[in-house]
């Protein structure tokens, strides 16, 4: 997952005065299409809590995976 956005968008509930980097980080995947838990196929959601834990929905994976920051590979929370 590659976030990445040079601004707010109207009506996306995000605080008009955030500030975002104007290079994409990925934060969770990068490691091709699969099924392994350093990989997505299809994501289709996304979450992120105050702690700035990553939940994605795998939509062709059908799970529902999560990244801790920092992490390299993800936590299976459901599904798969």
């Amino acid at each position: 997952v590659l976030l990445n956005s040079a601004r707010p968008r109207p009506g996306d509930g995000i605080c008009e005065h955030a500030t975002w980097s104007r290079t994409g980080i990925t934060v969770a995947g990068g490691n091709g299409v699969g099924d392994g838990l350093n990989q997505l196929n299809q994501p289709f959601g996304i979450f992120v809590n105050e702690n700035q834990t990553v939940y994605v929905a795998d939509f062709a994976n059908h799970r529902i995976v999560k990244w801790d920051r920092n992490a390299s590979t993800g936590q299976l929370v459901a599904g798969g």
